[in-house]
């Protein structure tokens, strides 16, 4: 007898980046080459697997992060290129096969009438090595399936690199190089002592896995960029978002479904809410111009919910390197005014040392939901924390009475910083500017009504 009392399994939330079209299609031409079924067959599977891969990239670029967009493509670019290196057949040797048989593309590749001797080879099963000794076996007919299959081979592939530099137009995702992209090496050119080469993989791995100090990774970034020259870093900046859109995928793969609502479950018997990830997609305006527009459907963030503190050390490197890059490109600011009156210059946080990295994800959450500059830096952020003197200010983006309400929510509700006894908003005029220098007058924040995304507020502050 059915039990009606059992419960019913969860839904299995939405993956963010679906890979099975991609996986299938990569499975396809690594099983099928060299030929094991006829070319012309290979030809037309081949067609409908990519379809199938574009449907899923597209719909992954509309679930992704602009941020994510360009190492998910990098990816895919550099799967793709791997196999073109196999790819040898040109154009110009399917056209001898097409003289010698006096016939043409059309009709070879499409004459079902099996009229056409190139037809009913590319449409035959590959033959067999005693096939060959058989009284009336074409001899062409190895060799030509070899070339003709390899042809289509490297064609799916190119057709597949098309379509993802046509994405990454469409989204003006900038790329680098594609030979710049991926360095199995960086080469010592400063140092005798040094070791001649180091692997970036490992490199990286050690960052990832605490298996390196800070002045360690200091020190081999000037080295391997020759004292942080902009291009290298630049390159380098490249091959570590490569390393970390791998590493997340195969960390994530580490968890099954039931992993995660049992972490769920968790965090529900423990009062804490789920931590979702907010999604923006590329919308047209009424004016035909791109523009974001964040989506209703909620994504677990699975990184929060399962290993939150995994990646801390991997998005201080990453930091680090933008910060060396801004270094290079940003026009120096004109020197910021101090203030030395009065007893609070900023906000102090309550949280442990060990809690810091708390900090990063509040940072993360209001540049998401655009309420401060884009180009803020992690150490200017991390400042207004301190409780020290501020002599860069956070440009805040939101609008006035957003800001009311996450100060509000920072000090007064949740609590997440020390009580300054009525002058929190004098410290929020020192720790906060308005975009072109303008200054943020006190007197106009108090009494503001709760703004559209208080919801969204309230989430990035218990992130604290």
């Amino acid at each position: 007898m059915e039990n009606k009392d059992k419960p019913k399994k969860p839904k299995q939330p939405e993956e963010k980046v679906k890979m099975s079209d991609f996986k299938f299609f990569m499975k396809e031409l690594e099983y099928n080459y060299p030929v094991n079924y006829p070319p012309l067959d290979f030809k037309g599977i081949s067609e409908e697997c990519l379809t199938y891969l574009k449907k899923e990239i597209l719909d992954n670029l509309i679930n992704l992060a602009n941020d994510d967009r360009k190492p998910y493509l990098n990816r895919l670019k550099f799967e793709f290129e791997e196999n073109l290196k196999r790819c040898w057949a040109t154009q110009e040797m399917l056209n001898k096969w097409y003289e010698k048989y006096n016939t043409n593309e059309e009709d070879a590749l499409n004459d079902r009438t099996f009229n056409n001797p190139i037809f009913i080879i590319l449409s035959d099963e590959p033959p067999k090595f005693k096939e060959s000794f058989e009284k009336g076996f074409n001899f062409d007919t190895e060799p030509m399936q070899n070339d003709f299959y390899n042809f289509f081979f490297g064609k799916i592939l190119r057709d597949a690199l098309d379509f993802i530099q046509l994405q990454v137009a469409e989204y003006s995702i900038t790329t680098a190089d594609p030979q710049t992209i991926i360095r199995k090496e960086i080469h010592y050119n400063d140092s005798p002592t040094a070791p001649h080469s180091i692997d970036v993989n490992d490199f990286f791995k050690k960052i990832e896995y605490l298996e390196i100090t800070k002045i360690q990774i200091h020190n081999t970034v000037e080295k391997i960029t020759n004292n942080f020259e902009l291009e290298k870093l630049k390159i380098l900046l490249g091959d570590f978002e490569f390393y970390m859109f791998l590493s997340t995928e195969d960390k994530e793969a580490e968890y099954s479904i039931d992993d995660v609502f049992k972490e769920i479950d968790e965090w529900k018997k423990r009062g804490k809410e789920i931590p979702y990830r907010t999604i923006f997609a590329p919308v047209k305006n009424a004016e035909g111009k791109w523009e974001k527009q964040k989506q209703e459907d909620k994504f677990i963030d699975k990184e929060k919910l399962l290993y939150p503190y995994h990646y801390f050390s991997c998005y201080e490197f990453k930091a680090l390197l933008i910060d060396e890059i801004n270094k290079k490109t940003m026009p120096p600011e004109p020197p910021a005014k101090k203030t030395t009156t009065g007893k609070h210059q900023s906000f102090k946080y309550i949280g442990k040392t060990s809690e810091q990295e708390k900090i990063t994800y509040l940072f993360n959450d209001l540049k998401t939901l655009k309420l401060i500059d884009k180009d803020t830096e992690l150490k200017t952020f991390r400042k207004i924390f301190s409780g020290e003197t501020i002599e860069a200010p956070i440009v805040w983006t939101g609008n006035p009475s957003e800001l009311y309400y996450f100060i509000k929510q920072l000090h007064s509700v949740q609590k997440k910083v020390i009580d300054l006894k009525q002058k929190q908003w004098e410290v929020t005029t020192l720790c906060f500017i308005y975009p072109k220098g303008i200054a943020i007058d006190r007197s106009k924040l108090k009494g503001l009504k709760n703004p559209a995304s208080a919801k969204e507020i309230e989430k990035a502050v218990k992130s604290l």
